[in-house]
């Protein structure tokens, strides 16, 4: 840091954002006044006037999205040379008229030094007197590497750790927690909310987040634009109404009508910063902080799949197009990132590192070179009782109590627990006592559509049904596979229909989890290879089959009883108007199968409730088939085939099974014998008669839950099916939020 005393006046300091803002707490200290301009090389060194979309959007039907993509580019552009390829020659053009309009103004690059912060990636487009400016002091301190078994485990881990290190005495604002994704928030700030242990999430919440934004861009897309302006004046108090306001006024009311996507686009970059507490630990991004020596940083997320960031050749120009305006190739961006990344984790004393071993699939340790031994250790959580709420306590005497006056099982603390809370004791009840029938009633009117995935939530636990679709206490989120599955989805409907898709103009259409958009450029590829290789599959088996009236995304929404509705959406139905016979196919991204030992499974209802509702709709008709078709593109094994056959289960009956597939290769699990009858196979083939079984079943099943719905039965009951060995949970709790309110599964609630 000493060097900064001697760096020219009137410079230019290439800098990450630690090392700009180590930079300027040096100089701050050190009473030094220096005319300094900072430039971090990720983002664009010219001025981009606050009109640039909306003028891209009107001008060259540049939607927003790719407005922001090309931003990087006029760097490096010569508006005075000619290109020989086509799209950088476009945004030659672009620039030029940007420039004309005032929309880009081009900065100062006149500067005494142009120095490289810790060896920064160097544009070249900057042109000047250079230097390099090495501030970081690298420590060979040993390193923790924690590999736990998952993502849940992963932060168990981090949790533990900042426990180990508050009982050894450090102090909360000396531990910091880096690189954690939303999920990961999720788990860590209830964590330390049930632990009191105050924290700091210093992550910007994007507007769109909260609820007055939610509805005022409903409006905004829905309704009028005098409309969205009543609400905002109307709403009092409101997080982000300040801001809001501030963005509606930075435009013209003409502008912002003739482009509301544009204007709505504008909106959700707005990020609002949360409330930071004093002596608490932080979870922060990791390009925000400065090491500290005597500090702690547990890196999260430490794997190769996402750490460091990596670019691929895959943008708006590719490596070679972009090589003509000098723009650096995804290879020499990745290089400065790990090279950067490695720099970060080498100025960090108190280093801990924490890496599951499994996010879908296997990871990979992130090929960095940190210069320092690393000590590697396996961690999975161990569920204990240890408690740091004192609230606790009364809870484990009213349970122990409960015990004692019902079972005559006397604990050994009943005693002393007796002594120390006799006067502070409250009924303990454990279980869901019920729910007031008027409000209950209320609930039902207005949430009254049992579809496949809430009949099923409720055969797997009734409590957790109530709070997801009555009550509507979990907010759903997107995740990457939720966006994956519509957009094949919503592919596979086109290419049906039409014959061809728009894989971009599908995309804009479901939002992508914005904690992982650095994934985006990398799935974007993985989707377009999936649906390539999928519709071949579906078009291949259409070109044969004889059930040839096909109806895509196909809603259910028919009554079921004076109560309830039944609805859904089946993702394609088949249908064979000669013979009268339909069939239902739904699209897995990863595999299933539907097994004869799933007809006695109520959780497992989907494709059942599918054929129910079609036979009510088609009374004439008679089910055929249940199938799944998986749509992710299979790894391939060595000698092996990808194999995208159908799964699920057919009528038994082989003149019906020669309409759906003439070829007979189409279905695993169904082949015809010489006698021209079925071969046998008991988790493929259904007889009609156990197939018009399962239909009504389906019908009884869906009565039981429904009456079970109206009655208010909503016990804390999880299905104890399914053991799943690797997550440790069954059927009902592998993916349930409400563990930490649920008497069968806490076990500091009395959960067995």
């Amino acid at each position: 840091m000493e060097l900064l005393k001697n760096i020219d006046e009137n410079s230019l300091l290439i800098a990450s954002n630690q090392d700009k803002l180590s930079v300027l707490n040096y100089l701050s200290a050190n009473s030094m006044f220096l005319n300094l301009e900072f430039y971090n090389s990720k983002t664009s060194f010219l001025k981009f006037d606050q009109r640039y979309f909306f003028y891209l959007l009107e001008n060259f039907k540049i939607d927003p999205y790719l407005a922001e993509r090309i931003k990087k580019y006029f760097d490096y552009i010569d508006v005075e040379k000619s290109y020989r390829n086509p799209k950088v020659n476009r945004l030659k053009e672009i620039k030029l008229d940007l420039i004309n309009k005032g929309i880009i103004k081009s900065k100062n690059t006149y500067f005494n030094k142009i120095y490289s912060v810790n060896d920064s990636f160097i544009p070249s487009f900057l042109k000047g007197n250079f230097a390099t400016l090495i501030i970081n002091e690298y420590t060979t301190s040993p390193v923790k590497l924690v590999q736990a078994r998952d993502k849940l485990n992963m932060c168990y881990g981090v949790y533990e750790e900042v426990i180990s290190l508050i009982e050894k005495g450090v102090s909360l604002d000396k531990i910091h927690i880096l690189n954690s994704l939303e999920e990961d928030e999720f788990l860590l700030t209830k964590l330390f909310n049930d632990a009191l242990i105050p924290y700091n999430l210093r992550k910007s919440r994007h507007i769109d987040e909260y609820p007055f934004v939610i509805n005022l861009i409903k409006i905004l897309k829905t309704k009028t634009f005098a409309e969205a302006k009543k609400y905002i004046n109307d709403s009092l108090d409101v997080l982000g109404k300040s801001e809001v306001i501030r963005v509606f006024n930075a435009y013209p009311e003409k502008l912002i009508k003739n482009n509301i996507d544009c204007f709505i686009y504008e909106l959700k970059k707005i990020k609002i910063r949360r409330e930071v507490m004093k002596d608490a630990l932080e979870i922060v991004d990791f390009n925000s902080f400065i090491s500290k020596k005597d500090h702690y940083y547990l890196v999260m997320n430490y794997y190769d799949e996402v750490f460091p960031r990596k670019y691929l050749d895959n943008d708006y120009l590719s490596n070679n197009e972009a090589l003509e305006v000098d723009y650096p190739s995804s290879h020499e961006l990745n290089k400065h990132e790990k090279e950067n990344t490695e720099a970060i984790l080498k100025t960090i004393e108190n280093l801990i590192l924490f890496m599951p071993k499994e996010v879908i699939e296997k990871t990979r340790e992130p090929n960095l070179d940190l210069d320092r031994v690393i000590v590697r250790s396996d961690y999975e959580y161990i569920t204990n009782n240890k408690s740091y709420l004192n609230d606790l306590l009364y809870l484990e005497y009213a349970k122990k109590k409960y015990r004692f006056l019902k079972y005559n099982i006397a604990d050994e603390d009943l005693k002393l627990l007796h002594s120390t809370f006799k006067d502070n004791l409250s009924r303990y009840i454990p279980y869901f006592s019920g729910i007031n029938q008027i409000d209950l009633q209320m609930l039902i009117s207005k949430k009254n559509t049992l579809s496949a995935y809430k009949l099923e939530s409720y055969a797997k636990c009734p409590f957790s049904f109530l709070l997801n679709f009555l009550l509507e206490v979990d907010d759903f989120k997107e995740s990457i596979f939720t966006f994956i599955g519509n957009v094949t989805h919503k592919a596979l409907e086109d290419f049906l229909n039409n014959g061809s898709y728009d894989l971009q103009a599908i995309m804009k259409k479901y939002e992508f989890p914005k904690d992982e958009s650095h994934k985006y450029e990398v799935y974007q590829e993985i989707i377009k290879d999936n649906i390539e290789m999928i519709k071949e599959v579906v078009s291949d088996f259409h070109s044969v089959s004889r059930f040839d009236k096909i109806l895509t995304e196909h809603s259910i929404n028919q009554d079921f009883n004076e109560d309830f509705k039944l609805s859904g959406v089946v993702d394609k139905v088949m249908i064979d108007e000669e013979y009268k016979y339909y069939l239902v196919v739904d699209y897995k991204y990863s595999g299933k199968d539907f097994k004869k030992e799933d007809l006695m499974k109520v959780y497992n209802i989907q494709l059942p409730l599918y054929l129910y509702a079609l036979k009510k709709l088609y009374p004439d008709y008679n089910p055929a088939a249940m199938l799944y078709q998986q749509t992710a593109l299979i790894k391939e094994k060595r000698g092996e085939e990808l194999d995208y056959r159908m799964k699920g289960m057919v009528v038994d009956s082989v003149g019906v099974v020669k309409r759906i597939d003439p070829t007979v290769t189409k279905i695993v699990g169904v082949k015809v014998k010489e006698d021209d009858t079925l071969k046998e196979s008991r988790n493929t083939i259904i007889s009609i008669e156990d197939m018009n079984k399962l239909l009504e079943d389906t019908g009884n099943n869906i009565e039981n839950i429904a009456l079970r719905i109206k009655s208010g039965d909503f016990t804390i009951e999880p299905l104890l099916e399914d053991y799943d060995a690797q997550s440790k949970n069954y059927i009902a709790c592998k993916y349930c939020k409400f563990g930490s309110i649920c008497y069968s599964k806490n076990k500091h609630l009395g959960g067995e």
